[in-house]
């Protein structure tokens, strides 16, 4: 439906203009949740055996610092330590990430120098995260009407059947922080396989947050998978993905076949080959997120989207086929951004500056490049809304993840998976309608 295009679309093969149109996932609204509360009791076992750490270095080739033990608070921006959690925003051990106040104890106690943030079926604000635009938060519902409203305050998300919830278009090990919604229908029915995707999405020492009414809902898949753990916080609803390997998951490159990023096809249906636990397997080098010199240059740059881009680490990531080992160079790659498209049209930059364009859809993202264009010209705070998809696959995904932005996979050929109402000033495609599982 061409009436529903974004005002201007940039690069656009004609006859591809179709393939953006809205999705077509109706169903009746069950309306926006009242606020998140709820008794979630402590989870995740210890594994059975002590796990391998991952052993690279930050920067490459540098000296590595000896690490801060594992119980001991995270160093503050300041270098000092970190605030006692604040009584207020954990009430009961509950870390309630729609109250804005709560944003700095989050940040402090758990998660210093997180960023990218899937939010499952979280129908309200998440104040806490969206503070000072530390994290990058994106929203997924089963409802058009419920994202249509969080659309409309200025929320980022995507639509997605109510069926697939625990088959998540984002690659592996790309997100940091998962909040899940465990009161919603959708994930109730199915926690174990929910939980089993979520987690298969986090990075090394990613966050997973439960929120809503834990009542009458068994959590023993969460306590007893093997990759969560309890976190040493005063956040009972906080588990935390292992800093580490496991022995008790196979440890694949891809989870769980060769195209695991779930591509949705015509009717909303899932193309993966099977779903299995698994890990994601980390070639030797892979410097982690909590690195110790990692996170300490991270926190030493005045611009914290900027030092995560820079800070990026594609070693580990780009191996395997010579398609994609080709793509590990600065052009795609590099701490500085660099999309020669971009700059050769300096009036797609006038548009953006001066505020006629607030939302913008970067299609075939690949690496994200584009993202880290916006970021490093001081453009994205600028926007309401930001959104990428698409890549050759899901390597180039996890580097997104890894520069500290949201991407997901998508099908050109089947309808965008976002609410009619969710539209765009300008879609923004470069070499990237090529980008699909269907040649």
């Amino acid at each position: 439906n061409v009436g529903q295009l974004p005002k201007l679309l940039l690069f656009l093969a004609p006859p591809f203009a179709a393939a953006l149109g809205v999705a077509l996932f109706r169903r009746a609204p069950r309306g926006i949740l009242p606020g998140l509360v709820g008794e979630v009791p402590p989870g995740a076992a210890s594994a059975a055996r002590a796990p391998t750490t991952l052993g690279g270095t930050w920067p490459p080739g540098g000296a590595r610092p000896l690490a801060t033990s594992s119980t001991a608070m995270p160093p503050t921006r300041s270098g000092g330590q970190a605030p006692a959690a604040d009584l207020r925003c954990v009430a009961g051990g509950f870390a309630d990430l729609a109250r804005e106040d709560c944003g700095e104890v989050f940040r402090a106690v758990a998660a210093i120098v997180h960023r990218t943030t899937v939010a499952v079926e979280v129908h309200v604000p998440l104040a806490a995260l969206h503070a000072g635009r530390r994290f990058f938060v994106q929203y997924l519902h089963t409802e058009e009407a419920v994202a249509g409203a969080m659309w409309n305050q200025g929320y980022t998300g995507i639509v997605w059947p109510p069926a697939s919830v625990h088959r998540l278009p984002y690659a592996d090990a790309s997100i940091e922080v998962v909040v899940l919604n465990i009161s919603a229908g959708s994930v109730r029915g199915r926690l174990a396989d929910v939980a089993a995707d979520v987690v298969r999405m986090l990075v090394p020492a990613g966050l997973l947050v439960l929120m809503g009414d834990a009542a009458g809902l068994d959590l023993t898949p969460l306590r007893q998978y093997p990759l969560l753990q309890s976190m040493p916080s005063a956040f009972t609803n906080v588990l935390g993905r292992r800093n580490s390997t496991t022995i008790r998951l196979p440890a694949l490159p891809e989870c769980p076949g060769k195209h695991f990023c779930s591509y949705p096809g015509p009717s909303g249906e899932m193309l993966r080959e099977k779903d299995i636990g698994c890990q994601t397997k980390f070639e030797p080098g892979y410097v982690r997120l909590m690195d110790p010199a990692r996170q300490q240059t991270i926190l030493a740059s005045k611009n914290f989207a900027d030092a995560r881009f820079r800070t990026t680490f594609s070693k580990g990531y780009f191996v395997g086929e010579p398609i994609v080992t080709s793509h590990d160079v600065p052009r795609y790659t590099g701490p500085v951004a660099m999309k020669s498209e971009w700059h050769d049209c300096p009036e797609t930059a006038r548009l953006v500056k001066s505020g006629q364009v607030k939302s913008f859809l970067d299609a075939g993202a690949g690496t994200c490049t584009m993202y880290g264009v916006l970021v490093q010209q001081g453009l994205l705070e600028s926007l309401s809304h930001y959104m990428s998809f698409g890549a050759y696959d899901c390597q180039m995904m996890r580097h997104c993840g890894e520069r500290g932005t949201v991407t997901f996979q998508h099908d050109w050929t089947v309808p965008l998976p976002l609410c009619p109402s969710c539209q765009f000033d300008l879609v923004y495609q470069v070499q990237g309608i090529h980008h699909t599982a269907r040649e």
